[in-house]
């Protein structure tokens, strides 16, 4: 395995070490406690901002797709090629793990509803290019089982002049649904 490959797949590792919070020094490969500290430190001494942790986070996947694929190919050639067998499940397990990272960086910009949604969409590009290739790569699904995330799902807030208790009986709960397809009447006057 080359150097490059040994340090992407050390990046890869890396997104899936990220916590709730944390900031990512994409120059100087640290995270950074979310704090004033951070915030002054990166706006003006050593710039840096979500869109350079999203561009890093999707280069990084990209080459860990790539790097896959070709172990996987390898393997494939030669049933006697542990090597790539390995590296490529590691791989995939990486992956798997890098999810966590992503879901806890969406925690950490959660102000951000677009940054939000571009860190959904690569969880999901994660999820269906693995599946791809669980399904085209038998012994691969065999080996490293998918990790469930668990996704904060926000959910809208009723307003304060809608009822949002429920009745405690089957009868009342028939009157209750016939009294909001039936609501009452007003009188207009002209």
């Amino acid at each position: 395995m080359s150097n490059f490959e040994e340090d992407n797949i050390s990046r890869l590792k890396f997104i899936g070490k990220i916590k709730k919070g944390d900031k990512v020094n994409i120059k100087d490969m640290y995270v950074q406690p979310n704090n004033i500290l951070t915030k002054i430190n990166r706006s003006f001494v050593n710039v840096d901002n979500r869109n350079n942790t999203l561009s890093f986070i999707l280069d990084t996947i990209k080459k860990s797709f790539e790097e896959l694929l070709t172990h996987l190919e390898k393997s494939k050639e030669s049933k006697d090629n542990l090597f790539d067998y390995n590296i490529a499940t590691n791989i995939v397990s990486d992956l798997e793990n890098s999810k966590v990272g992503l879901v806890n960086l969406k925690d950490t910009y959660n102000d951000d509803l677009m940054f939000c949604c571009k860190i959904d969409t690569i969880i999901q590009d994660i999820d269906a290019r693995l599946d791809e290739i669980k399904l085209k790569y038998t012994f691969i699904k065999n080996k490293s089982p998918a990790i469930p995330i668990k996704t904060p799902h926000t959910t809208p807030q009723l307003e304060p002049s809608v009822s949002t208790e429920l009745p405690s009986s089957l009868s009342s709960v028939d009157s209750y649904t016939s009294s909001l397809s039936n609501p009452p009447k007003i009188n207009k006057k002209n």
